[in-house]
């Protein structure tokens, strides 16, 4: 079981969110342009007051598709399950917002940018012609080693679900996409990567978003949500 789901993949696993659990990275390929990073990955920062009158602050990031962005849940939600705050505000870029969808179970939320932000912020990058992710298809992520943000690769391994039974899935047909489906990749992601951009690194087209990687006695993993799964949820 992993956080109370079954994965549909061999071996035993352990689920580790990002920023909750230790992993490595490798294969860093160069720095980023600062200003396409700034563009399309925004901080979040999660402000939570609970009845016995203690806070908890929590920080994130998401990422701008069209004009929605998307991000992990367990970064609006607090560390210890069993507590619900009495008050929750959510900033993105600074600004105080509220999710137009959220799913706790398979860890997504989805808020619209207002206008005032759209101009500086809002693209149209990867919200159509989305490629097929193939196994062995190389992908590229953004992470952050100090004050320094490196470019990371690595290859899709196949897809699995946060289920006990996955949908038939035949090779070379189209993958049907449910909330539960996640897409593997062969290493796992850093800690504080969640919520970031993963790309093709064919197109540099965004194709999903990364939830967090499976620790495993078989070798380290990172796993994320491909965005064809993410696009309807919020309506474009």
């Amino acid at each position: 079981m992993c956080r109370g789901l079954d994965m549909v993949i061999l071996g035993v696993c352990m689920l580790a969110l990002l920023g909750q659990g230790a992993a490595t990275s490798a294969g860093a390929l160069s720095e980023p342009g600062s200003s396409e990073s700034a563009r399309l990955m925004h901080p979040i920062t999660t402000l939570m007051t609970f009845a016995d009158g203690t806070t908890e602050v929590k920080h994130g990031q998401g990422f701008v598709v069209g004009n929605r962005l998307f991000t992990v849940y367990h970064t609006l939600a607090p560390r210890m399950k069993n507590l619900l705050p009495t008050k929750r505000e959510i900033y993105v870029a600074g600004r105080l917002m509220t999710p137009m969808y959220t799913d706790s179970v398979h860890d997504i939320a989805v808020f619209e940018i207002p206008e005032t932000l759209c101009k500086p912020h809002c693209t149209t990058l990867a919200a159509s012609h989305l490629p097929t992710l193939n196994p062995d298809r190389q992908v590229y992520w953004v992470q952050k080693m100090g004050d320094e943000r490196l470019v990371m690769e690595g290859r899709i391994q196949h897809y699995a679900w946060l289920s006990e039974t996955p949908p038939a899935f035949h090779a070379g047909a189209e993958t049907p996409c449910q909330r539960n489906l996640i897409v593997e990749v062969d290493m796992p992601f850093r800690p504080g990567t969640s919520g970031s951009p993963v790309f093709d690194a064919t197109t540099d087209a965004i194709v999903g978003m990364i939830q967090g990687s499976l620790l495993r006695a078989g070798g380290d993993t990172g796993y994320f949500k491909p965005m064809s799964c993410l696009l309807p949820l919020a309506q474009l």
